[in-house]
């Protein structure tokens, strides 16, 4: 899917942005050895602390750019996301690389100060939040477990920049903290689907395996295709949400080729329709070139097209899940529809 065209800031504003220093607060959690072991007026501990508090932001600030430039395409879906420097086009490849090899040569040097057994540890969460991008953060259970890994290697990476030991006290304390706070996290975004255009397909593993298998589930606020195929494949039997209709009024289009932004100059003059397999009135009798000009001079008309198109559009994705449960080939369906997906937009004119 193509960026959301929104007036572009000044490229440091962008890039100090898409760095999300209000998540920094987390790594205050460093700090916590050094307040424990009564050293917060001791001028050199509190130096090593602040520092290792800044070496583990720059750090994790790099692993953020490089998460939003994997999870581009569906942050563009997202009502706030999709605001994000990256997922707005504010940001391209090149600039968002030099943002991570800045970051990430930035907390090693810190690190290297601080000295091996804090690069170690330093090192150690670069390779958990990989892990966690990579996959993790899609497999239940294994997700709330590597956020609460992540707080409790900030603990010791803070103890090992002013060299005390962690008690066991602390462990288990940051442990069940951070438990919660995971678990805390996957249950507000259970109840905000409604609001969120993209969420993790792992959720529903959360609730499925608690629900009686004789009675009908049913998902609220789920959401693009890709999310109600993943969700039916685990047991979901029934959906509603606004997804289709908001996109429509955004200027979004779903297609079996993945989502457009109707908005982009490439449809200005293209006669095609938007799905050339879709038999909706819209794809039937307008062009993208139509629907394009709609949009850009704010005509209602190209938003109710648009929800036209994304309501037929869900239908034909539910009858196809329907024939191939009844079928036995659910399992091919699901690939099948994979696969058309990861194709993308049809080659501009």
């Amino acid at each position: 899917m193509e960026a959301v065209t929104t007036p572009a800031p000044l490229w440091p504003i962008a890039a100090v942005k898409a760095l999300r220093p209000k998540q920094w607060t987390k790594n205050g959690v460093l700090l916590v050895p050094l307040i424990f072991a009564k050293s917060a007026v001791e001028g050199g501990l509190v130096v090593k602390a602040l520092v290792a508090v800044i070496a583990f932001s720059l750090l994790a600030s790099g692993v953020y750019v490089v998460n939003d430039w994997v999870d581009r395409e569906k942050d563009r879906l997202h009502p706030e996301k999709r605001k994000r420097p990256i997922a707005a086009g504010h940001l391209g490849f090149g600039s968002a690389m030099f943002l991570v090899a800045l970051c990430w040569a930035g907390a090693g040097a810190l690190g290297w100060w601080l000295g091996l057994p804090f690069l170690g540890v330093l090192g150690g969460y670069l390779l958990l939040q990989v892990l966690y991008t990579g996959g993790l953060k899609h497999m239940v259970l294994l997700d709330v477990m590597a956020i609460a890994l992540g707080f409790i290697l900030r603990v010791v990476a803070g103890a090992t920049a002013i060299d005390v030991s962690v008690s066991n006290w602390l462990f288990l304390c940051t442990l069940l903290g951070a438990v919660f706070l995971g678990f805390a996290k996957r249950r507000a975004e259970l109840s905000s689907l409604e609001e969120a255009a993209s969420h993790r397909a792992n959720l529903a593993d959360y609730t499925v395996p608690m629900l009686p298998s004789d009675k009908p589930r049913y998902l609220m606020g789920v959401g693009r295709p890709g999310d109600i195929v993943g969700a039916v494949k685990r047991g979901i039997d029934m959906f509603d949400c606004v997804m289709p209709t908001r996109a429509g009024r955004t200027a979004q289009a779903f297609t079996r080729r993945g989502e457009l932004n109707m908005r982009n100059a490439r449809h200005r003059d293209d006669p095609r329709p938007i799905d050339e397999q879709c038999g909706c009135p819209a794809c039937r009798h307008h062009s993208r070139a139509y629907l394009h000009h709609l949009i850009r001079a704010d005509e209602i008309l190209g938003s109710m097209l648009l929800t036209w198109h994304n309501l037929h559009y869900y239908q034909d994705v539910m009858r196809g899940l329907r024939g191939a449960i009844e079928s036995k080939s659910l399992d091919s369906w699901i690939a099948s529809f994979e696969s058309d997906q990861a194709l993308g937009d049809i080659p501009p004119l």
